[in-house]
């Protein structure tokens, strides 16, 4: 905006305007919600012209609208009311049609509070909302509510959690349209989120369910939609991604206790792990649902920024000329560790290959040098359990992966 890039970060307090451009990041402005404390953790943010909606979805914590025009400067808000929008969990704007969707929540009708699976609003004022449609008037809605939405065109893919996929045709308000309902999939879950590819052909979508791993949807034919490729992490048999989303072919994820991820979808059936980061020391297990909540690569910049439950906003460059996809010499056997390690190496015989291994502070743990074939690898000088991260090379290119070493009975 104007030349700068901000990230908004949300809190328990509300929502932070972090400047990225001058020096170190720092915040401008903190913009408080219609409630916070500690209980109020979901917040979700869209931006419209030079509009930042915001909303959350614990308690009576109201619809927020700041204009942003003027920042570096100033922020005004514009719009703080429990009517139309009480609470949310997610909100979604269709640029296209001007048009803002609202998920899981409750609105205010009558002057009564009522539960909200979906509603669309008017932005044609970007400062006075009006409600346009509610579920209630949809006559073939029968759905447990939308966690999250995506649309485009007026088209909604719609993430009903234990309903599955649900797309619909919101073109004609008056006549809403089921195009298509996908119920049935591997490793199906609590249907939390997903985003739409650029071709609008296949659509990558995540269960908020420990263990289950990223779908990508063939949805050329709405009656026929299908998972097509699954993929994931794979730290451990507890990981669970929270939110991801598309910018060209490539598919940026935030785990829950994994980090920040980035895939190569450009074939769409062989997903590729282009890079990562930890932004915590969590290991996964099944009852915690700590760490990487989102991640945003659409700066002018490129850069990619991602904000974490503890450990706050992380600031990310891919590397240019870094060559990922063409890179495949080495694999391991399991991204669980004990007392022994396992690396496969297929590469040109006139190399030499190394092995790497690194903790958490980025100190390094143990060295050997590989073989062509299937190497070992003896941890039994390793005592501690925590994340750590293997890199592999052939003395041109380097090739790392995320390991864990614990006793995973205990969780």
């Amino acid at each position: 905006m104007n030349g700068a890039e901000y990230a908004v970060v949300g809190s328990t307090r509300g929502a932070h305007i972090i400047a990225l451009d001058d020096g170190d990041p720092h915040q401008l402005f903190r913009l408080d919600g219609a409630v916070n404390g500690s209980q109020h953790v979901h917040r979700d943010y869209h931006t419209y012209k030079d509009y930042l909606y915001t909303v959350a979805d614990q308690g009576f914590s109201s619809l927020q609208i700041f204009d942003l025009s003027e920042l570096p400067n100033k922020i005004t808000t514009v719009y703080d009311s429990t009517y139309p929008i009480v609470n949310a969990h997610n909100i979604f704007i269709d640029t296209t049609s001007g048009h803002l969707y609202s998920c899981l929540g409750g609105l205010s009708i009558g002057g009564n509070r009522v539960s909200n699976d979906i509603s669309i609003f008017d932005l044609s004022n970007p400062e006075k909302p009006e409600l346009l449609l509610r579920d209630t008037e949809i006559p073939w809605w029968n759905f447990a509510g939308v966690h999250d939405v995506y649309v485009r065109n007026d088209t909604a893919y719609l993430n009903t959690q234990f309903d599955g996929l649900v797309v619909a045709d919101f073109s004609d308000l008056n006549v809403p349209k089921l195009l298509g309902r996908l119920t049935i999939y591997p490793e199906s879950g609590y249907n939390h989120s997903g985003w739409l590819h650029e071709s609008g052909e296949f659509y990558a979508m995540a269960d908020e369910t420990h263990g289950t791993r990223i779908k990508i949807v063939d949805v050329r034919d709405f009656d026929n939609m299908e998972v097509i490729a699954l993929f994931g992490s794979e730290t451990t048999d507890f990981s669970i991604v929270h939110n991801l989303l598309f910018k060209g072919d490539s598919l940026y994820v935030s785990y829950y206790a994994d980090g920040a991820y980035v895939y190569d979808l450009s074939d769409r059936e062989n997903p590729k792990l282009v890079a990562f980061y930890d932004t915590n020391e969590l290991i996964p297990d099944s009852a915690r649902y700590d760490g990487c909540w989102g991640i945003y690569p659409f700066l002018p910049s490129k850069r990619i920024i991602a904000s974490d439950r503890q450990n706050g906003l992380f600031i990310f460059q891919l590397l240019e000329d870094q060559d990922v996809k063409t890179f495949d010499f080495f694999s391991i056997e399991s991204n669980l560790i004990d007392r022994e390690f396992f690396v496969n190496v297929d590469g040109p015989l006139d190399r030499s290959y190394d092995f790497h291994l690194y903790n958490y502070s980025g100190q390094e743990v143990g060295y050997s040098l590989l073989d062509i074939g299937r190497n070992r690898i003896d941890l039994s000088s390793i005592f501690a359990n925590g994340i750590y991260f293997a890199q592999m090379s052939d003395g041109y290119q380097k090739q790392v992966f995320k390991v864990v070493k614990g006793e995973w009975s205990t969780y």
